[in-house]
């Protein structure tokens, strides 16, 4: 019977000779030289003292395999992100390990960063029923900061820029009121900041691309989480 526990100490041989097996005959790790027991030490100890587990499936004593999470990126909009590693043993794959590993990576994540739990890739984001985007809908995320932490690949299309460009950029350099002298920018910073704090209500309203004037979007705005954050939802036509 395969068992999914916390790893030890006592299995970190264990776990060493999987991680070598790794690096000498696949490209899943970015080695060329097998690690020693005292590195593999150092690596667990990392993760307690993060408060990351580390688990391993354990059949009668023998570890066929161990997961465990890590930071995704260095960037500060990535620490919504978490990266998981899964390693299994050569000759027990093929076993439905990997996904038994996976399970508690996404109970331990999904507190924090909401992995979606039937994809196990996505981030899942909780937003009022009359915010929340259609599949059509491109979005946007924003933090109490007013950075951008989030595009949708709709968006990106829409908006002519990749996610990776617009992240940690003030969401006045992406899209402003389409109206000044109605909506000022100092009312959608307003209705942003109260939504990214968690108590705004949903508000509609026009925006524009900054550089652009002839063309306008319909937008949402409103909270969503966890974790908290204002959600601008675009019209999935524009205004011209």
């Amino acid at each position: 019977m395969i068992q999914i526990r916390e790893a030890t100490q006592h299995d970190l041989p264990q776990l060493l000779e999987i991680y070598n097996d790794v690096i000498l005959h696949t490209t899943a790790i970015y080695y060329y030289e097998p690690h020693t027991l005292e590195m593999r030490r150092a690596w667990f100890e990392e993760k307690m003292q993060q408060g990351i587990p580390v688990f391993v499936a354990d059949e009668d004593g023998k570890i066929l395999g161990f997961s465990t999470l890590g930071p995704f990126r260095a960037p500060a909009a990535y620490k919504y992100s978490a990266e998981n590693t899964v390693h299994v043993a050569s000759a027990a794959r093929g076993r439905g390990i990997g996904k038994l590993l996976m399970k508690p990576l996404i109970d331990i994540a999904a507190p924090a960063s909401r992995v979606c739990g039937r994809c196990e890739l996505g981030l899942m984001i909780g937003a009022p029923p009359q915010l929340a985007p259609s599949p059509g809908d491109p979005f946007l995320l924003v933090d109490s900061n007013l950075s951008v932490c989030g595009v949708s690949a709709l968006a990106e299309e829409l908006l002519g820029m990749r996610e990776t460009e617009a992240v940690n950029r003030h969401f006045n350099e992406l899209l402003v009121p389409a109206d000044a002298e109605v909506a000022g920018p100092g009312d959608l910073v307003n209705l942003l900041l109260h939504a990214a704090r968690g108590d705004g209500e949903v508000h509609e309203l026009v925006v524009r691309p900054t550089s652009e004037f002839g063309i306008r979007f319909w937008a949402r705005v409103g909270p969503c989480g966890p974790p908290r954050a204002a959600l601008v939802v675009l019209g999935d036509g524009r205004i011209r």
